[in-house]
């Protein structure tokens, strides 16, 4: 088994490129961008190959909050595959692994605020678990996971960009 670490992207934004007529002009820029980030009724529109996605966690209601520990179903068309919080900093840093996936996958997104010039990023990693005769072939694996990535964070991108 190796893990392969994808090469992190960042994407900016600027306080006055986004809209502000429905959260309000004294919400901070990392909240906005942060509940764009973990509104899972959404990540269908942001993620590779979700359809839909269900929180599979006994303890938590759709209606309260959910953190690290909490798992999720991906519905797509390769099936179902279960995603869990592994790291939960609000407005900070969110990291959730796919387990169910060969190979295992493990997506970070972390929030930087630079409040003096009123912007903020968004540092979009990853590492991927690679077990066997794959290893063989990791290079390929790793560029085909980085586009993956990329698609995926300029499409959140947009999501938060346009986020009403």
């Amino acid at each position: 088994m190796s893990i392969v670490t994808i090469s992190s992207q960042e994407f900016k934004f600027s306080d006055h490129s986004l809209p502000k007529e429905r959260v309000g002009p004294d919400v901070p820029l990392n909240f906005r961008i942060w509940k764009t980030l973990v509104d899972y009724s959404r990540w269908n529109q942001w993620m590779d190959d979700v359809h839909d996605v269900t929180l599979n966690d006994p303890i938590t209601k759709p209606s309260s909050d959910f953190g690290r520990g909490s798992t999720f179903h991906l519905y797509g068309s390769s099936g179902v595959q279960t995603l869990q919080i592994l790291h939960w900093s609000p407005c900070q840093k969110f990291v959730y692994c796919i387990t169910s996936a060969h190979p295992k996958i493990a997506h970070s997104y972390e929030i930087h605020l630079f409040p003096e010039l009123q912007q903020a990023s968004v540092t979009v990693s990853g590492e991927i678990e690679i077990r066997g005769i794959k290893r063989l072939v990791s290079f390929f694996i790793t560029r085909r996971h980085k586009r993956i990535l990329g698609r995926q964070g300029q499409r959140l991108a947009v999501l938060i960009s346009h986020k009403q």
